[in-house]
């Protein structure tokens, strides 16, 4: 009897001495197998020369860094024309406009191109002040604005701008861009 317990408790020991070990090779393997996995997983993060750091745009709100920098490259599109920059500035613009709102800033921009173009007047704008909502929704930028007729200078005054962006699943669009009136600013006081 006794060498029989003894070959019966063996035989548990090899059972179970031969599931532990596959287990521990099932366990190798899929260790190996997720590590190649990890390692061939290809990362990519966008990098725009404008912006001064990483960005990421989430499920919460937008960073106030990133409104204030697409605040700042939408003024510049809009606001630096000359007649002859006008298509280039009008396709980068359309790259960032809400869908919605896409047939509508294209035709004002094609008839704002018509019109410096009969015209010869150009305009530039150098920025002085940003001002970003917390809610990420509404943007200000105030700044001197040049209009010159072919290159002489016939006006030169400090506006305000304001922008209204709307969020489509990871990305921010421009919905409105208007100048309003310095009393109207949310930004305060220069």
């Amino acid at each position: 009897m006794k060498e029989e317990n003894l070959l019966l408790k063996n035989a548990q020991y090899r059972r179970l001495f031969i599931l532990t070990v596959a287990l521990l090779c099932a366990s190798t393997l899929s260790n190996v197998v997720l590590g190649f996995a990890v390692s061939a997983r290809k990362e990519s993060v966008i990098l725009v020369p404008t912006l001064p750091s990483e960005f990421r745009v989430g499920s919460g709100s937008v960073q106030a860094e990133y409104i204030e920098m697409l605040t700042r490259d939408t003024a510049y599109l809009i606001l630096n024309r000359h007649p002859n920059n006008t298509e280039y500035f009008e396709q980068a613009l359309l790259q960032i406009v809400d869908p919605g709102r896409y047939a509508q800033v294209e035709a004002q921009l094609q008839a704002d191109r018509e019109n410096r173009i009969e015209t010869a007047t150009s305009t530039s704008f150098m920025p002085i002040e940003i001002y970003v909502d917390p809610s990420g929704d509404y943007s200000e930028i105030v700044g001197r604005h040049f209009t010159y007729v072919d290159q002489e200078l016939i006006a030169s005054e400090t506006k305000v701008f304001a922008a209204r962006w709307v969020r489509q699943g990871m990305s921010v669009k421009l919905a409105d861009f208007a100048e309003i009136e310095m009393r109207e600013r949310k930004g305060g006081a220069l």
